[in-house]
């Protein structure tokens, strides 16, 4: 069985790596491409302090200000996207991980040396800054995020307090680190028997394995995915609890009253639009559940009475099903 896994697991990477890899090259030829570009945005990063106290003193020296902040946030987004994608094409590429890493830093400091813009422009009279941007014809392109700041003025802190923000997030996000590496890389699921094959269960399989025609297959995959998680409850409860309560120290610390009502004023919906959308759903709920027993009795239908006889029986607990897993027929 295990040559049958691996020979299985060989198959596929040399698959991905043909067919389904991104194509990494079009952002960096390779990491020492990388490698460059990172030190020359991390030796510029400090020259945006040379505006701080300065915004206002003309439209052209703002004007070259978000310019060169600009400039800063799209090549390290480039930086960003490069070691984001090599490291989960591969979560067990240490040398992808230490980019990642990299990459993470350079956008907190980043972020640091950028605070002081947007507290600098709240802090100025409102009509002053409209009455520059409307003298110089080259910000009429900021006018959105003019008004975005306007919207965002009593969730924006102080300059100093927004560069302290910016350098911890680092340190904030690692529960999600860890659950991500607990995931995507520590966590193991047992293989299945599909006809005469063995074949991994992984997250990239379990969706196409979870809509197997085989009433068997399905459960076992089922199983296979949640016994996965099983294993390491604890773990995924103290990750997954302890970057809620990051979220929320961060929610708070900019005046929202929970993390939904910050994720929402990013997307400019009222918490009450939301709460009617949900509220709809909810409401809906039987139509849906209607739907799949619907849909279950048709699927059933299919299989022989003889091969639901052949149905794995089980006691496994349930009391942890992972959101990402679908509920297959039983």
């Amino acid at each position: 069985m295990a040559n049958s896994i691996n020979a299985s697991r060989s198959a596929e990477s040399s698959s991905a790596d043909s067919n389904s890899t991104w194509d990494l090259q079009s952002i960096f030829s390779d990491n020492e491409k990388w490698d460059r570009e990172w030190s020359a945005i991390a030796s510029v990063v400090s020259n945006v302090d040379s505006y701080q106290g300065r915004l206002l003193e003309s439209p052209e020296l703002l004007h070259k200000c978000l310019v060169e902040v600009d400039l800063l946030l799209e090549r390290v987004g480039r930086v960003h996207t490069y070691a984001y994608l090599r490291y989960y094409g591969d979560t067990t590429d240490e040398t992808a991980r230490g980019l990642l890493d990299r990459a993470e830093q350079l956008d907190a400091e980043i972020e640091s040396a950028t605070a002081f813009v947007e507290p600098e422009l709240l802090a100025a009279d409102p009509v002053q800054l409209r009455s520059v941007c409307d003298e110089y014809a080259p910000l009429k392109e900021y006018a959105f995020y003019f008004s975005e700041l306007e919207r965002a003025r009593a969730h924006t802190l102080s300059a100093a307090e927004e560069k302290l923000i910016g350098a911890l997030s680092p340190l904030l996000s690692q529960p999600e680190g860890f659950r991500t590496a607990l995931n995507d890389t520590d966590l193991k699921f047992a293989p299945v028997t599909v006809g005469a094959e063995v074949v991994e269960v992984t997250h990239g399989t379990v969706e196409s394995l979870l809509g197997n025609g085989d009433r068997a297959v399905r459960r076992a995959v089922y199983g296979s995915y949640t016994d996965g998680y099983l294993q390491f409850p604890a773990s995924f409860t103290q990750a997954i609890t302890g970057q809620a309560k990051a979220s929320l120290a961060f929610a708070k610390a900019r005046n929202f009253d929970s993390t939904l009502h910050e994720a929402v004023f990013g997307e400019a919906i009222p918490l009450n639009t939301f709460a009617s959308v949900l509220t709809i759903c909810q409401g809906l709920r039987p139509l849906f559940q209607r739907y799949f027993r619907a849909r279950a009795r048709s699927r059933c239908a299919a299989f022989s009475e003889s091969s639901a006889d052949t149905v794995r029986k089980s006691s496994r607990p349930r009391a942890f099903i992972p959101c990402s897993a679908r509920c297959p027929v039983y």
